[in-house]
C-alpha cells in the first residue's frame, strides 16, 4: 500500500509580514466604520454630522490613497492622514481608537526616536479628547490610551525586528542563488576545459601520430622514387595507405565514441601486439630496422575500457617517440598484470635525450605526447615514470590500479574473459 504523505505549508517570514500589514489595514477599516455608526447613533446636528461624514470620507480616501501611492512620499502620507484624524477626533470623540493603527503607521515609516515621540503626543491627544468629551479625568481614561501606546511600541519594534531578520534572510537567499549560478558556471566551465583536454589527448594519441607517420613515409617514398627505387617506393606507398587506413578508422572510432559515450574497441593485448607490427612495418618502409616486441607477464585480466585504452595511447605515443626521435633497433613493451595493478614498460636502445630538459607543448603544437600521457595516467590514479639518458636509449614505465569492474566498463575483448571467469 503506498504511504501518503502530506506537506505541511511553510509561513515565510514574508508572508507574516504581509499578513500583519493587512491586518493593519483592515483594522483601520473597522475601527472607522465603528466611528462612523457611534456617530450616527449619537445626537448631532445635521450640519455637524455631515462634516463629520465628510472628514470620515476624505480620511478614508487619504488612507486608501495611501496604499496605492503613498511609497513615494511616505512622511507626507502619513501627515495628512494623521492631520486627517486630528479633525475627525476633534469633531467625534468616536474616533479615538483610530489611534491604536495611526501608532504603528508613526513607528514603522519613522525613526524611532521621532516616532516614539509622535506616539506620545498622539496618546495626549487621545487623552485629551476623551477628557473634552467626559468632562473629567479618570484611571480608565489615562490608562486605557497609554496601555494601548505601550503595547503598539512593543509590537512595532517586533515587527521592526521580524523585518529586518526577514531582509537579511532575503539577502541570504540571493547570496546562495547568485552563489549557485556562479558554482554552475564554474562547473560547466571546468567540463568544458575538461573535455577540451580530453579531446586534444585523443586527437594528439590517435590522428597527429597517425599522420606524423604518414608524412614520415612520404618523405621516404619521395626518397626512392628520386633513387629510381620504385619497388622500394611501391612497398612504402603501400604502407602509407594501410596506415592512412587504419588512421581512418581510428577517427571514426572516436567520433562513434563521441556520439554513443562509450568506448569499443578490440583486446588490449590484440591491440598492443597491432603497435608492435605497425612501428615496425612503417620503420622497414622508411628502410630502417627496428625489432619491436610485446611481452606478457602474469594472468591477463578484464580491464575497465578506460584503463586498456590508456595502456594502448601509452604504448601508442611511446613508439611513436621511438619512430620520430630515438632512431632505436629494438623496442620492448612489457605488459604485467598483477592482483591490483597493471603495469606497462616500453624501454628502446636509441639516442635517449635529457628529462630534466623536456619542456612542455610547443607553439608549432609538438611537444604534447608526454604531458598528454601524463593527464591521462593520473586522471585514472596511476603514476608514469620516465628514465632516459643521452645515448642510453629511454624507458617509460605505467603503472595503472586495477579498477572496479563494472559489465558496462569493460572494453569489447575483456568483457567475454570477464564474463567466462563469472
Amino acid at each position: 500500500m503506498p504511504s501518503v504523505s502530506s506537506q505541511q505549508p511553510v509561513i515565510t517570514g514574508e508572508a507574516v509580514l504581509r499578513g500583519l500589514r493587512w491586518a493593519l489595514h483592515i483594522s483601520v477599516a473597522i475601527l472607522l466604520i465603528v466611528g462612523l455608526f457611534r456617530t450616527l447613533a449619537s445626537p448631532l446636528d445635521p450640519v455637524r454630522l455631515w462634516v463629520v461624514m465628510a472628514a470620515a470620507l476624505l480620511f478614508a480616501l487619504a488612507y486608501g490613497l495611501g496604499l496605492v501611492v503613498g511609497r513615494r512620499w511616505p512622511k507626507l502620507w502619513l501627515a495628512g492622514v494623521t492631520a486627517l484624524w486630528i479633525v475627525l477626533l476633534v469633531l467625534q470623540p468616536d474616533f479615538t481608537w483610530l489611534a491604536f493603527p495611526l501608532f504603528f503607521l508613526h513607528m514603522h515609516l519613522l525613526a524611532t526616536r521621532h516616532a516614539v515621540l509622535s506616539v506620545v503626543v498622539l496618546t495626549l491627544a487621545v487623552v485629551g479628547a476623551q477628557w473634552w468629551a467626559l468632562g473629567r479625568a479618570d484611571l480608565p481614561t489615562l490608562l486605557g490610551p497609554l496601555l494601548g501606546a505601550v503595547f503598539a511600541v512593543v509590537m512595532a519594534l517586533a515587527y521592526q525586528a521580524l523585518y529586518a531578520e526577514n531582509q537579511l534572510q532575503q539577502s541570504a537567499l540571493e547570496q546562495l542563488r547568485l552563489t549557485r549560478e556562479e558554482l554552475a558556471v564554474s562547473q560547466r566551465e571546468a567540463g568544458a576545459l575538461a573535455e577540451r583536454a580530453r579531446m586534444a589527448r585523443e586527437i594528439h594519441d590517435t590522428l597527429a601520430q597517425g599522420f606524423s607517420s604518414v608524412v614520415l613515409l612520404a618523405r621516404s617514398a619521395e626518397s626512392s622514387l628520386s633513387s629510381s627505387s620504385y619497388e622500394a617506393a611501391g612497398e612504402q606507398v603501400a604502407t602509407i595507405r594501410s596506415t592512412a587506413a587504419e588512421n581512418l578508422e581510428e577517427a571514426r572510432q572516436f567520433v562513434r565514441t563521441l556520439h554513443s559515450g562509450h568506448h569499443q574497441q578490440q583486446p588490449l593485448t590484440e591491440s598492443l601486439r597491432r603497435a608492435c607490427q605497425r612501428v615496425e612495418a612503417e620503420a622497414a618502409a622508411r628502410g630502417e630496422t627496428l625489432r619491436c616486441r610485446l611481452v606478457i607477464n602474469g594472468d591477463p585480466t578484464p580491464l575497465p575500457a578506460a584503463h586498456a585504452v590508456a595502456l594502448l595511447r601509452a604504448v601508442q605515443a611511446s613508439l611513436s617517440n621511438v619512430t620520430w626521435h630515438a632512431k632505436a633497433s629494438n623496442a620492448v613493451v612489457t605488459v604485467t598484470y598483477m592482483e591490483d595493478a597493471v603495469l606497462v614498460d616500453i624501454v628502446d636502445d636509441g639516442a635517449g635525450f635529457d628529462v630534466d630538459a623536456v619542456g612542455g607543448p610547443r607553439p608549432d603544437g609538438t611537444g604534447f605526447g608526454l604531458l598528454s600521457l601524463r593527464e591521462r595516467v593520473q586522471a585514472l590514479g596511476g603514476e608514469l615514470r620516465v628514465e632516459s639518458a643521452p645515448g642510453a636509449g629511454t624507458a617509460i614505465a605505467v603503472r595503472l590500479p586495477a579498477g572496479d569492474l563494472d559489465a558496462g566498463d569493460l572494453d569489447a575483448g575483456n568483457r567475454d574473459a570477464a564474463e567466462e571467469r563469472r
